[in-house]
């Protein structure tokens, strides 16, 4: 049995592959969560795709991948020859898991990863280590989060055409819906009913694997202009000597020698534009501007799917936990 994680990103798809990991529940991915095995055509056979993963004791026959870029990659064509691809090789050996978030949270978590990730490295850009400082330094990220949210497609996703097009390729006996607020404080049972429905083992203990829906932290430059610092940075402390510039998130840091005060200035300029938290008022505005009409006719389906999402949905809060980041301070 293969199960294959679509995603949406943002969604839970990392915590679900931390669950199988943890466990060893399932075979996964050696090296990393990631395989995006099938986003091309070149060595799609078997034993190539069995022998990217570790083994487990406990269910060695069966398979689990997240790989949320087959889903939320490319336009709509593209996706569809991915799915295609995906049902092809797997036949009806194949069971398909959609994680799924209130859009605007997913929206802004992945607005966040963005920051994370461009605050570092400049605008939109993965460079090598010799281009990084040019893109930091003239390519700054300077989006808020509705401005990330009109520009950019990786943060304003739309959930019902990538849904139906599962439906269309999987069919619905196919696909089973892991709601990241409903359910990431249930995993066990979430794994549980799983098991029960595709016959797999459990082990007699399952090991937790902590929280994801609390706000992570908001990337920060520290700037030494005249004399050596210390700074706090992931529990550790960190030297940033003069004319260094550090850029410290929640996972990652990197340092930047002979920064002037002018380049140190424009990239502090950018983090004005950085929204760090929203406001229940905000958070109701953009949903309703951006999302509402969308995520109404996504929960129709996966009522069909047998989630009771609108009800759960009905009912739900605000939450200022899940859009409010914590910031480093120097020590």
């Amino acid at each position: 049995m293969f199960i294959v994680n679509l995603g949406w990103g943002k969604c839970g798809t990392t915590l679900l592959d931390r669950y199988v990991r943890t466990n060893q529940l399932l075979n996964y991915p050696g090296e990393k969560k990631e395989l995006n095995f099938f986003r091309g055509n070149a060595g799609l056979n078997m034993k190539n795709y069995r022998g990217m993963f570790s083994q487990s004791r406990i269910n060695p026959s069966s398979y689990f991948e997240s790989s949320p870029s087959y889903l939320t990659g490319g336009n709509h064509l593209h996706k569809r020859k991915i799915l295609s691809r995906i049902k092809s090789f797997f036949g009806d050996n194949l069971k398909i898991i959609i994680c799924v978030r209130h859009p605007v949270y997913r929206a802004f978590s992945h607005y966040i990863h963005d920051i994370q990730v461009f605050s570092r490295f400049g605008a939109y850009k993965y460079s090598p280590n010799n281009l990084q400082r040019n893109q930091l330094f003239n390519n700054v990220y300077a989006n808020s989060f509705p401005e990330a949210i009109s520009l950019q497609s990786n943060v304003n996703v739309s959930y019902y055409e990538d849904l139906m097009l599962c439906l269309e390729v999987f069919g619905e006996d196919s696909i089973d819906v892991f709601c990241l607020e409903r359910d990431a404080s249930s995993v066990e049972q979430y794994f549980s009913g799983l098991a029960d429905r595709y016959g797999f083992l459990l082990p007699e203990q399952l090991k937790d694997v902590g929280k994801v829906l609390e706000g992570g932290r908001l990337p920060t430059y520290f700037y030494s202009a005249d004399c050596d610092h210390i700074i706090s940075c992931n529990n550790k402390e960190m030297l940033v000597k003069k004319g260094e510039m550090a850029v410290v998130t929640g996972k990652n840091s990197i340092v930047y020698s002979e920064v002037t005060p002018s380049e140190f200035s424009r990239v502090m300029k950018s983090t004005e534009k950085w929204t760090s938290s929203l406001s229940e008022l905000e958070f109701s505005e953009i949903h309703d501007k951006y999302f509402e009409e969308d995520f109404d006719r996504s929960l129709k389906v996966f009522d069909l799917l047998g989630t009771n999402l609108t009800e759960f949905y009905s009912s739900f809060r605000f939450s200022s936990k899940q859009v409010k980041l914590h910031e480093y301070t120097l020590i």
